[in-house]
């Protein structure tokens, strides 16, 4: 799925911090939906990485990073691809941070899981806490602010 939402990095990037905010005002009151928060931070903050990567400016260069990588993944919004016999694969944006953005993909994903526990299951569980998301977080925005979130 792709969107004609927050299609700049300045615009994801303006998203993220505002969420960012809220999540650090979740966070000081104790209240685990801040780990919800940190994590669409990142998504928004991965998003305005994977807009602005040259990797997506040339097919050669996708398909050389992955067979079934194309051009247009650069844009899509959904979390994790659906797998669709018989059709090439598409990417989500989780799928792209793995594969791309291998030095902070494990900390993305912990929290797009920590995310889903909170919203669909019993809160956080053992292993994970609020302040771990948030420097989590603080890890992935650190690697875009230094321009290393590049294929």
């Amino acid at each position: 799925m792709n969107s004609n939402a927050l299609r700049t990095t300045a615009d994801c990037i303006a998203r993220a911090d505002a969420i960012r905010a809220t999540a650090d005002d979740l966070a000081a009151a104790g209240n685990d939906w801040a780990v919800v928060c940190y994590f669409y931070a990142a998504y928004h903050t991965a998003r305005a990485a994977i807009l602005a990567d040259p990797l997506f400016t040339s097919i050669a260069a996708c398909t050389a990073k992955h067979p079934q990588l194309q051009m247009s993944d650069q844009t899509v919004t959904m979390h994790k691809a659906r797998v669709v016999p018989g059709k090439t694969r598409a990417f989500g944006v989780n799928d792209l941070v793995d594969l791309l953005y291998p030095s902070i993909a494990m900390e993305y994903l912990e929290l797009h899981s920590w995310s889903v526990n909170v919203r669909y299951l019993e809160g956080l569980e053992a292993g994970s806490s609020i302040d771990q998301a948030a420097q989590f977080y603080g890890r992935l925005r650190a690697a875009y602010d230094a321009g290393t979130l590049v294929a």
